[in-house]
């Protein structure tokens, strides 16, 4: 029985929820707790339908968020191949180009730009 009450992680990170307290039945297969690789957080965006031939998986974007000081180099690893007919939009995913060191924050909200403001 004991061997069913260990968990192990798949991967290191940080805990950021919780989801069953100590001395509570858990069930087979119930979520224990939320956990988050820092080093491997996407920024996803919705980028306008006229940013279509400006960007490309590769290239870089630059994100201004309220809690750093200075825009975020983000590099685009993916591209959706389809636009939102009514919000004339489409999702953009991009990492942070700071190795070892997560600048994004899950959560985070902030302006993309193509060029890095003065």
């Amino acid at each position: 029985v004991l061997d069913r009450c260990k968990q192990t992680a798949p991967f290191s990170g940080i805990v950021v929820d919780q989801f069953i307290q100590h001395q509570e039945y858990a069930r087979e297969g119930d979520a224990v707790l939320h956990l988050v690789d820092p080093n491997d957080i996407v920024f996803e965006f919705l980028a306008p339908a006229i940013w279509v031939d400006k960007i490309a998986e590769g290239g870089t974007i630059f994100v201004k968020v309220d809690a750093q000081v200075n825009p975020i180099h983000l590099i685009i690893t993916h591209i959706t191949p389809i636009i939102d007919a009514v919000g004339q939009t489409f999702k953009v995913y991009a990492l942070d180009t700071a190795e070892n060191e997560a600048r994004i924050r899950v959560g985070m909200v902030g302006l993309v730009t193509l060029e890095e403001a003065p």
